[in-house]
């Protein structure tokens, strides 16, 4: 009985493990390292990428835990779910991205695979999201950051 708990759990760590290093593949972030900032400056794409691994539950993660809306910066960030997610039947939920304050106006396009919102107020601080995806099976919401410089 305590050789087959250990060989599931040997195989459940070696799935996940097997879902990170993919995710840092693609992505060049891995959900169990420190965060990974993003800083939006002025004239580039602020864009944050969105998988999802699945072993026993489903977990969502970021390539960039961080947000940073410097002064001058541009005022949309994108969200875009990785190929794997999509082709695995995941998507956004209607309301993807909701913030804790009403700075941004957020909205969800090409079929649920990206999410956009606009930075419609001025505010400076650090604002905690939730980021929400359904999918085939359930992905509890994930709670990354945006830090606002203006």
């Amino acid at each position: 009985m305590a050789a087959k708990g250990l060989l599931i759990a040997m195989c459940a760590s070696a799935a996940l493990l097997g879902c990170a290093h993919r995710f840092e593949h693609h992505h060049g972030h891995r959900g169990t390292s420190a965060p990974q900032a993003l800083e939006c400056k002025p004239g580039t794409k602020c864009e944050v990428w969105i998988g999802v691994s699945c072993g026993f539950s489903c977990a969502a993660r970021v390539n960039f835990e961080v947000v940073v809306l410097p002064a001058r910066s541009e005022r949309t960030i994108t969200w875009t779910l990785d190929k794997e997610a999509a082709d695995a039947g995941f998507r956004f939920a209607p309301e993807a991205i909701v913030f804790d304050r009403k700075l941004f106006k957020c909205s969800v396009h090409d079929g649920g695979l990206l999410a956009r919102c606009e930075k419609t107020e001025s505010g400076f601080g650090a604002f905690k999201y939730t980021v929400r995806v359904d999918g085939p099976r359930a992905v509890p919401p994930l709670d990354p950051w945006v830090v606002s410089e203006f």
